[in-house]
């Protein structure tokens, strides 16, 4: 059996970039906090004026095709898996889907079409599902696919938030992006996906809830002193796991990609990695950090980095 690979990858930005300093001028209430130098973002692309959450999923659609050799119509299966659907202005839209939209726009004929929503991990979760898809011949090729106009968070967050202290704080870290995927089976198991696995958390949730405003848009509320605890500790556990599992020795790998979500984050789950490996094997130069001009953005976090 041969293993899944990617075959095309396609990302869009939107042109639109704001930094930091900007984010926190535009606080009603000042924000003395040194956010910059804590998350390492300098700048974020942010959309909504011309293009939201489809938009950015669709020009990254166009993105992958224009690089792979496969046409609309050699797609088995489209999954969406955006936690935004924010559309137009002043609008979240549910139904039709957005894999429905997509499939209709780009002429996907032949494809299954569904959306799939699990917060950042989303794509992740479609890579799973499509992968077990691929193993056993339901399908030949897939895409996947998300567009996250999520700075409306950000834009409330700049309203209400009331100090540093906020728990809304991790709203002035977002950014916009789309990114899709087109997997397939590769050529032999020396290429691809050599192990995938997925583990949830759900009883720490409550961590990072987003949720409508009473005040009106939408707001994500996190601890993030206590998520970023749960996920460094759990997420270097699984993964040194994963790597055991396939038999590579630790020093065999030339990158780590995390979600984007802060430069402390980063550095905390590489020191506890190095920990538990008893040895130093990551480092700046094998661990991807793409936040200064990128900011957090959601579920396309690993596929932009």
């Amino acid at each position: 059996m041969t293993n899944t690979i990617i075959e095309s990858l396609g990302v869009y930005l939107p042109p639109r970039s704001i930094t930091t300093t900007e984010i926190l001028q535009d606080c009603t209430t000042q924000i003395r906090f040194p956010l910059e130098k804590i998350s390492g973002i300098k700048t974020r692309r942010m959309a909504g004026q011309e293009e939201f959450s489809l938009d950015l999923a669709q020009k990254a659609i166009e993105n992958c095709l224009e690089k792979s050799k496969y046409q609309p119509t050699d797609i088995d299966l489209l999954i969406c898996c955006n936690i935004s659907r924010y559309d137009s202005p002043d609008r979240v839209s549910f139904e039709p889907s957005t894999s429905i939209k997509l499939r209709k726009h780009f002429g996907f004929d032949n494809a299954i079409a569904f959306d799939l929503t699990n917060a950042c991990a989303g794509m992740f979760t479609g890579i799973h599902l499509v992968d077990n898809l691929l193993n056993t011949g339901a399908i030949r090729r897939a895409i996947i696919v998300s567009g996250e106009y999520i700075t409306h968070l950000t834009q409330t967050a700049q309203r209400e938030m009331e100090s540093f202290m906020d728990d809304r704080l991790a709203c002035l870290t977002l950014g916009d992006a789309g990114a899709a995927l087109l997997l397939e089976k590769g050529p032999n198991q020396e290429t691809g996906f050599q192990k995938i696995d997925l583990r949830t958390f759900g009883r720490y949730s409550p961590y990072c809830i987003a949720k409508a405003s009473p005040q009106g848009g939408w707001i994500m509320h996190t601890d993030s002193v206590n998520m970023t605890d749960v996920a460094i500790k759990s997420g270097a556990k699984n993964a040194l796991a994963v790597l055991e599992s396939t038999g590579w020795p630790p020093d065999q790998f030339q990158h780590l990609i995390m979600h984007q979500t802060s430069r402390m984050t980063l550095n905390s789950a590489r020191k506890e990695i190095n920990h538990l490996l008893k040895e130093n094997i990551l480092h700046d130069g094998n661990t991807i950090n793409n936040l200064e001009h990128r900011g957090n953005t959601a579920s396309t976090s690993h596929t932009v980095a």
